[in-house]
This record gives structure tokens, C-alpha cells and sequence, in this order.
């Protein structure tokens, strides 16, 4: 009895030193929202984002990733062009952008192809990805990358603006840079 107990405290030991590291972002941490108009190229940026992410041992490849953007906190440097994105995306009803990774694997020395669930405006689509995993100093960790979408595929109407004289492209492009510490 003595033995099995030693040899499933063992085991269960194992597993725990093993299992991967939990991780949060830093202050630093940034999604930026990139799409052309009829009038010129724009782009929104949060730097209130929410993540929490789990890093296997070594750092080879991300195990889970939760991402969470609060909608309103995408900024322009203009108010109207915000208040018409909010709107867009539904902000009052759908008040988050949420991205959950569901894989990772790892595709060279710091390289990941990723596959999750990414939901804007009330609609989850599944999605692939490609991202690169960067070890920092003090046991940190840089995930950086960038995904292209069609609004319309998540039920968001591309913006226009004065009186629709200004139309907004059907393609965003998010970028993220996110620094993860424990």
C-alpha cells in the first residue's frame, strides 16, 4: 500500500511539473485593427486587452490562449470613426472580442500555426493562424502576429461615414503583440 501510494504521488508530481505554465498579459500588450476606406487607411488600437495563456515547459508552443478584447476600448483618435465602429460591431449587444485557441504547433525555432475560435459581433468562426513565439528575458514570453478577415463573414456591415460618401473596405487585418509574464 505504501508503495502504491509513493508511486501515484510520483506520478501525480510528474504530471504537475510537467503540465505547462500559466501566463497574463503585460502592460504593452496590443491589438491593432488595420482596414482601407474610400478616403484613406485606418487603423484602431487596444492596449486593454485580456489574455491568459498557458506555455509549455521550454517554451515550444503555446497549450491554450484565451484572448479578450472589450470592444470600446479600440480607439482611432477619432471619436466619430470610433462611435460608427462600436456600432458596426454590435458593442452594445456583443461587447467583447474573444479569441480562444484551441491547438498550436509548432512550425520551426519560433514559428506556430494555431487554430481557434474567434467571435466578433455575436459570430464565432473557426480560424487558423500563424503567430511567432519569442522567449524574453525573466521568463517572459512575445507573441506576435496577424490575421485577416472579411467583416461581412462575422456579420459586420463595413462602416460609412458622411452620409455614405465614405465607404470602409470589407477587409480588416488584426495585429497582435502580446507580452506574457507569470
Amino acid at each position: 500500500m505504501k508503495t502504491l501510494l509513493t508511486i501515484t504521488a510520483l506520478v501525480f508530481l510528474t504530471v504537475a511539473a510537467t503540465a505547462g505554465q500559466p501566463f497574463k498579459a503585460e502592460k504593452g500588450s496590443k491589438i491593432t485593427v488595420a482596414g482601407t476606406s474610400t478616403m484613406h487607411d485606418w487603423t484602431m488600437v487596444s492596449e486593454e486587452i485580456q489574455v491568459e495563456a498557458t506555455i509549455a515547459d521550454g517554451g515550444g508552443t503555446v497549450e491554450g490562449l484565451k484572448l479578450i478584447v472589450p470592444v470600446t476600448t479600440l480607439k482611432s483618435h477619432k471619436s466619430s470613426m470610433d462611435d460608427n465602429a462600436y456600432k458596426a460591431l454590435k458593442s452594445d449587444k456583443n461587447p467583447q472580442i474573444i479569441f480562444n485557441l484551441k491547438t498550436s504547433q509548432a512550425k520551426g525555432a519560433s514559428l506556430l500555426q494555431g487554430s481557434g475560435q474567434l467571435t466578433i459581433a455575436g459570430v464565432t468562426k473557426d480560424i487558423s493562424l500563424e503567430g511567432k513565439l519569442e522567449a524574453l528575458a525573466n521568463g517572459k514570453y512575445k507573441i506576435t502576429g496577424s490575421y485577416t478577415l472579411d467583416m461581412e463573414a462575422y456579420q459586420v456591415e463595413p462602416p460609412s461615414f458622411m452620409f455614405g460618401t465614405v465607404n470602409t473596405g470589407k477587409e480588416v487585418t488584426i495585429s497582435y503583440e502580446i507580452i506574457l509574464s507569470k
